[in-house]
């Protein structure tokens, strides 16, 4: 028995010895691993203050190169490059520096109860303020721009609509009014800003933030677009109801380049008694829609309306993608909201059916001249205000013949050309020599006579982008279709309105169809794809078409 305790002990012991030697390897192991974590982190933080130390010296390098005329880096860059050097360097700088939620030169004022409205009261020498959401706002003291374009007391309250799909809008207070207007202010909101009165005298730009009664709806497969949050943006605040200040490093600039451009043109009015008509080309993702919208609000500034011929199919700005339009867009309807938010019915709309000219390119630019042709005629054969032209990022091959024939059917006096640092989203610069040489899709060689403007600019990273051109097609239609059933809801008096406001199903549900005899229908197949004839039906049913009226000499159809 004795025996058998000493080697049941033996035993014991070894299993400890064992138990024991496991547990010191796992720890030598352990701190293996943590001497050589700490020593790749210790590495990795070297390398990122050496590539900050050289970024600086890059940066200050690059300043004083840009501001000594007679450097040889300027010397051999030419003058778009050296634009994109300096737009690159504010980038950086930028996005370093992420907007503050409210800047110490503003102050927010609640002026009713349940976040209704709000006074935002600002400095003339403030950045200003970035938002997501939607809000109508009014000028009550002095003015400011909001995408390129001026609101003054003499303003009617315009409505903002900024959702998360898009950049965040950017509202900054620019000049002083006359202290009249804060009796004004005084007496309507007496109650509410009484005492707040020595505060307000502090600022010079005073502006009222107001709840819409826009129902922001939440969008099959695209829910809460319209409120932020921490994944979205860095820190968010309530202004008003459905409104909120932001700070994010995702917002509108206001750069050089886009001043530039809008100046030239200004010199034009100011040389010549007709109105400019502006293309605008450059590659995907380059900022075209961002800039058109900036150089139209700049232009109602100056004209009492802006045409706006829009050439893109696959990211359309007044209509669902396939369409090729013409928009009048008004002094009182400013464009300060992205794409799929605007209300502006456009003039003049012609079918393509597809988001891309690929498949039938005659037919694309044949519906270019149409529009084109129907605008003049409807014009009686000149022009009454400035137009501007958007064309596709699409700048290779077949894509670059399409677009030299839109420029020759529009006869522009400018061509506003993006340029950035990857060569595959820069076109050859579009002179009037490089023009005139090339042959188009259906035009033959031609002489152009217009004015070249470069903007340079960077490409959005694609990891930044949430939202690329299906989801943007996709919520165009979504919009379109909303209004489509708003306008058959408050048709419809017998729909009960409460329930169907909720969704867009539910409206789209609650919509009284039309009905119509098949052999009153005629069907055109817009697409290039072919139909057979007993599949027609099969090929209509669930699908989003066009009604038109065909005349009645084409029964071939």
């Amino acid at each position: 028995m004795a025996g058998a305790k000493k080697s049941t002990s033996k035993k014991d012991l070894k299993t400890k010895l064992s138990n024991k030697i496991r547990k010191t390897t796992k720890k030598m192991k352990d701190s293996k691993l943590c001497k050589s974590m700490k020593s790749k982190r210790m590495k990795l933080k070297e390398e990122i203050s050496t590539e900050n130390k050289e970024t600086k010296e890059e940066i200050t390098f690059c300043s004083s190169s840009c501001d000594n005329s007679q450097s040889q880096e300027d010397e051999l860059m030419p003058s778009p490059y050296k634009k994109y050097k300096l737009e690159q360097m504010s980038r950086m700088l930028e996005s370093v520096n992420i907007c503050p939620l409210l800047p110490d030169d503003c102050e927010l004022f609640p002026i009713k109860k349940n976040n209704e409205s709000a006074l935002l009261a600002m400095k003339s020498t403030s950045s200003g303020v970035k938002l997501h959401g939607c809000a109508k706002v009014s000028v009550i003291c002095g003015l400011c721009v909001i995408n390129g374009f001026t609101l003054s007391v003499e303003n009617s309250p315009q409505v903002i609509m900024a959702p998360l799909t898009h950049v965040a809008t950017t509202v900054r207070p620019i000049a002083v009014e006359t202290k009249q207007c804060r009796k004004d202010i005084y007496k309507k909101y007496k109650t509410a800003v009484s005492n707040i009165k020595d505060t307000l005298d502090k600022y010079e730009v005073i502006l009222l933030f107001q709840s819409t009664s826009i129902q922001t709806l939440s969008y099959p497969g695209y829910p809460d677009i319209f409120t932020p949050s921490i994944t979205e943006v860095k820190d968010f605040r309530v202004l008003c109801k459905q409104c909120f200040l932001c700070s994010t490093s995702r917002y509108f600039i206001e750069h050089n380049s886009y001043t530039e451009a809008v100046n030239s043109l200004r010199s034009h009015d100011n040389n010549t008694q007709s109105y400019p008509v502006i293309v605008t080309a450059g590659g995907k993702n380059v900022g075209k829609s961002t800039f058109n919208r900036y150089l139209v609000n700049r232009l109602l500034s100056d004209h009492k309306h802006v045409y706006y011929l829009d050439c893109d199919i696959g990211q359309s700005e007044f209509t669902p993608s396939g369409f090729i339009s013409v928009t009048r867009i008004e002094q009182n309807q400013p464009l300060l909201s992205p794409t799929f938010t605007n209300e502006v019915k456009p003039m003049l709309m012609c079918y393509y059916g597809h988001n891309t000219p690929s498949g039938d390119p005659d037919f694309y630019s044949s519906c270019v001249q149409f529009v084109l042709q129907s605008l003049f005629e409807v014009l009686n054969g000149n022009l009454d205000g400035p137009l501007v032209v958007n064309t596709m990022g699409w700048i290779r091959a077949l894509g670059l013949q399409l677009l030299i024939d839109t420029i020759r059917m529009v006869n522009p006096t400018h061509i506003m050309q993006f340029q950035t640092a990857k060569d595959s989203r820069n076109l050859a610069p579009m002179t009037k020599e490089f023009v005139s040489s090339m042959t188009g899709w259906l035009t033959p060689q031609s002489h152009a006579c217009h004015e070249l403007v470069t903007i340079a600019t960077s490409i959005t990273p694609l990891e930044i982008i949430k939202y690329m051109a299906p989801d943007y097609r996709n919520l165009a239609m979504l919009s379109k279709l909303s209004q489509i059933a708003d306008a058959c809801v408050n048709r419809d008096s017998s729909i009960n309105q409460k329930l169907t406001r909720q969704t867009l199903l539910g409206k789209l549900q609650s919509a009284q169809p039309f009905k119509i005899s098949l052999k009153h229908l005629q069907v055109y197949n817009a697409t290039d794809s072919q139909v057979k004839y007993k599949h027609v039906l099969a090929a209509l049913n669930a699908s989003v078409v066009a009604l038109c009226i065909s005349p009645e000499s084409k029964q071939d159809w």
